[in-house]
Formats: C-alpha cells, structure tokens, sequence
C-alpha cells in the first residue's frame, strides 16, 4: 500500500490556533535540572535566576498512558494539528530573551499555530510545523520563541538522513557542509551517556523511546544507538557558550537540528565570538567524525 496522501490544506486550519500555560517557576524541576548540569550552586542564591532554554522545563502536557502511542508520544496534541506520519522532531527554535525570570515567579505562556507547511525530503512527505510562544512574568515579556517541529515518516535508513533542516532536511545539511567551519575559541567534549538521556527526559516528561529504550530505538526505529534530545543539544550549547563569556548576557539565540546525535560516542560543542562584531556569537555542535548536527547563533550583550 502506498503512503497517505497528507491533507495540507485541512492541517492548515490550525494556523491562528492557540493555548494558554499559567503557572509557577518551582524549584523543581529546576534542582534537577542544576544537579544534571552540574550547576547545584546556583541553588544558593536567595533567588536563583532562570538559565536561559530552562523555560522548557515547565508547563509540560501530561497525557493519560493511554493516550501514547507505541513511542511514547501522544496521539493528540492540545495545540499542534494531526499529522498522520509517524516520526516528530524539533527542527529549530529562535528565541529572544527580554528579561529574567527567577524561581517563584508567576508566568504566562501563551502559544500559537503560526504556519503549516508540507515539503519533501529524501524519505517522502515533511509537515512543519512553526508554533510561537510567549512568556510574561509580574514584570513584563520574558521572552517570546518561534519554534519549528517536523513531522516525518519512517524511511529505510534514519541516520542517513539529517533529521531536520529548513526548506528539507538534505538540502539542510547539503547547505551546512558547503561552508567552512571558523576555528572556535573555545570547545568542550561532552559524553552524553543513558543517565544524561533518562534524567532529561524526566525532567522534561518526555516519554519519546527514542531516547532511553535503546532496544526500540535500534530494533523498531533503526537508529544506530539512542537519540540525544534536540533540546538538550540546544540547552548544553548555550549553557557552554553562557560560561565561555561569562561577563556577557544572552539576548537572542536561534539554532537548527542539522543531523542526529547518538549517545555512542562523545561530541564536541564548539563557540566564537563574531570576528567584525563581538555582541555575535556563533555555536555549533560536532560529532565525533567532525560532522555538523546542529548550527547556532545569537547575539550578546
């Protein structure tokens, strides 16, 4: 049989969607967060200041057990429209960062469906999705994320192709590997072994199987090891370049998914500054053959 044909037009519907989160920025998940990185200090100051990315810790759907898939995803979304390919992953995220947010504040985050589009990639049929999303504190925006996630089907084999990317993923990582890596000035190697897995899908409650049932994740979904969250990536890279330039404050950072990382070997993350204007910074993670997964940059202050 051959795939369904995928209903754009009805999936665009969802655009101008939207869903509102209000809650609070608790010390948990934040601890956990802190004790994962290695940052339990910063639970000393009277009141610890939220690292930037660390927003995604909170306001997490928690779907019935009988709502999952045989993934470990949901079936259904309070916000994102149904799109019937089996495989979704976070592609890229830009974000703004207007003012801090500590723990105990009140937030709001409000989200909405900006755009749905359907392209083509070496495995068939690509839906992204590009939702926005804002958070408010008692003092104003915090901040406000354009995030893109990308619904894909199963193709023969995931780790030949790059599992996200901007008009589709091959053209992505064809458009990576043209440009010449700067020099970084600085790098860190990072083991992201099963414990880093299982401790940020917890804290995130993400139940995605990819990232910790490794006889699923080579056997069903045929990668060669477990996947390292795109999120993690993104957090870890920013994390790195936040205490490559300690003196600096993050304003803007956007970043894209250009090819899988597996938990089975030690990757690189890697920054510089802007050699014509020090306010830009560049990031990028390596894997262990030097291969570009994921492009990063943003702007400092």
């Amino acid at each position: 049989m051959g795939a369904k044909k995928i209903d754009i037009q009805h999936l665009r519907q969802w655009i101008g969607k939207t869903a509102s989160w209000n809650g609070r920025i608790t010390e948990e998940p934040f601890a956990g967060m802190a004790a994962t990185l290695g940052r339990t200090g910063m639970m000393d100051a009277e009141k610890p200041v939220l690292p930037p990315l660390w927003h995604w810790l909170y306001g997490k759907s928690a779907p019935d057990r009988a709502a999952l898939r045989v993934d470990g995803m949901p079936r259904e979304s309070a916000l994102l429209p149904p799109v019937d390919l089996p495989r979704r992953m976070w592609a890229s995220s830009a974000l703004q960062f207007h003012s801090d947010l500590y723990v105990g504040d009140k937030v709001c985050r409000v989200s909405e469906v900006a755009d749905v589009a359907l392209k083509q990639g070496r495995s068939g049929d690509l839906v992204f999705v590009e939702t926005v999303h804002t958070l408010t504190s008692p003092r104003g925006a915090a901040l406000t994320e354009r995030h893109t996630m990308v619904f894909r089907g199963l193709e023969e084999k995931p780790a030949a192709e790059s599992l996200q990317g901007g008009s589709s993923a091959p053209a992505a990582r064809r458009d990576t590997e043209k440009r010449p890596l700067p020099e970084p000035e600085y790098s860190r190697e990072i083991v992201a072994d099963e414990i880093l897995l299982f401790r940020y899908s917890a804290l995130t409650f993400n139940s995605h199987r990819i990232h910790y049932d490794r006889p699923y994740a080579t056997q069903t979904e045929g990668y060669p090891g477990l996947v390292v969250h795109g999120p993690l990536l993104a957090t870890l890279l920013l994390d790195f370049v936040a205490h490559s330039f300690p003196d600096r404050r993050i304003r803007a950072f956007s970043f894209k998914a250009v090819n899988p990382v597996f938990d089975l070997h030690p990757f690189l993350l890697n920054t510089r500054l802007d050699t014509i204007e020090d306010k830009r910074f560049a990031a990028w993670v390596t894997d262990n053959g030097g291969k570009v997964c994921m492009s990063a940059e943003g702007m400092l202050e």
